[in-house]
């Protein structure tokens, strides 16, 4: 038998305690590579968390103050009816009405202005909204003086001039500019939240688009590298248990399953199938006078040959050590005859030199047509009884095991 040198051991058993081979570098930097794109995309996701969150805060905070800024002008209109129906009539629960409409409406312009928790307004205006009420002629100056002239109606006890003029201040401003301030200031924080809320959903969209480029670059530079290198692995499994790694032909194990299989069809179809077994004479001599790499270089050329002299529809295999299986689908005991007596003779005058030596090589054949009844093991037994009286009757040559 040949025997694998200490060189073709995998570099992961050859290199001993040593630094790991590339397939481990390249492990290392696939797997380094998946965890950093993971990372970054649960960084991306977190901030679109965080900025999903702002834009909620925003939205609730903006509805409170717009609800708020324009519950303003209808407390306006309220203490401006109040005031007027308690200066007619002087009705006690109109003063009521009048003293907890000032007091609403002064407590939501502070919290407006400076913010104010209770009223749910966490923030303070903005400096295009705070302008508004800022200078000689801005809604605090208004404001201020439309509750002037709000608490002297609602503190007098009398009517006279001064109240009669409060009173028709207090309506003028109340129908005239208050209103029109209180209008201007509600339309300044709604365009304000609109636009607060484009800018935020554009930078949502930026992070989605970021996202999905992270997740595209991910499945282009780890996942395809990782499935290329996962399907190149399988491959190398299925071929280590499928194939012989010195002849590259199959081996035992895929060589029975394919019998098997064409066994079942030959059985359904009717189509004769033949096996051809073959091993190399005096082997042992070979190793024993040349050396093993020379017994290997045999063993190369032997399955050369049988390749060669195969059809491309026929299975050819190493069974182990010196001995070979040829499979025949939709052939007869004498097609297998006259295919193995061309291997055997392509074997003998076969050219297998080695350190200068020419070392002949000679092969002994069974065959055995397959029979409906038998199994796939009970026909190759026929085949090596065959093979075996071929070596009985003098080797190099083929014999034909009876039906």
């Amino acid at each position: 038998m040949p025997r694998k040198g200490f060189d073709s051991l995998p570099s992961t058993a050859a290199g001993g305690l040593g630094g790991g081979s590339p397939e481990e570098g390249m492990a290392r930097r696939i797997t380094f590579s998946y965890v950093v794109g993971l990372a970054f995309i649960a960084l991306l996701a977190f901030c679109l968390h965080l900025l999903l969150d702002s834009v909620i805060a925003k939205q609730n905070d903006a509805a409170t103050i717009i609800n708020i800024a324009g519950r303003q002008r209808m407390l306006s209109q309220r203490i401006a009816l109040a005031a007027n129906t308690l200066v007619l009539h002087d009705d006690g629960e109109a003063r009521t009405l009048l003293q907890e409409a000032m007091a609403l409406f002064e407590r939501s312009h502070r919290g407006l202005l400076q913010g104010d928790v209770e009223l749910g307004i966490v923030n303070r205006p903005s400096r295009a909204v705070a302008a508004l009420y800022e200078g000689p002629h801005g809604a605090n100056v208004t404001i201020q003086a439309f509750l002037a002239d709000a608490r002297l109606v609602a503190a007098s006890l009398r009517n006279d001039a001064e109240i009669e003029a409060a009173l028709q201040r207090l309506t003028k401003l109340a129908t005239g500019r208050l209103l029109d301030q209180l209008n201007e200031i509600v339309a300044r924080h709604e365009a304000e939240t609109r636009e607060t809320v484009r800018q935020l959903r554009n930078v949502q969209i930026a992070l989605l688009a970021a996202i999905v480029l992270a997740l595209i670059a991910e499945a282009v530079f780890v996942f395809r590298p990782l499935v290329r290198r996962i399907s190149g692995y399988m491959n190398e499994l299925y071929s280590l248990a499928t194939i012989d790694a010195l002849t590259r032909l199959y081996n035992r194990r895929r060589f029975m399953e394919q019998f098997a299989h064409f066994h079942a069809l030959g059985g359904r179809t009717g189509l004769p199938l033949s096996l051809v077994v073959f091993d190399i004479d005096h082997f042992k001599r070979i190793n024993d006078g040349h050396g093993h790499a020379a017994g290997d270089r045999v063993l190369v050329e032997v399955a050369a040959a049988a390749r060669a002299s195969c059809r491309s529809t026929d299975l050819v295999a190493r069974l182990g050590g010196e001995e070979f299986g040829v499979l025949l689908p939709n052939t007869g005991s004498q097609g297998a005859l006259m295919l193995a007596e061309k291997l055997r003779v392509a074997i003998e005058h076969a050219e297998i030199i080695e350190g200068g030596v020419t070392i002949p090589v000679t092969a002994s054949f069974g065959i055995a047509e397959a029979q409906q009844q038998e199994t796939p093991e009970e026909i190759t037994r026929r085949a090596d009884m065959a093979l075996y009286a071929a070596k009985q009757q003098g080797r190099n040559r083929v014999a034909l095991a009876p039906t």
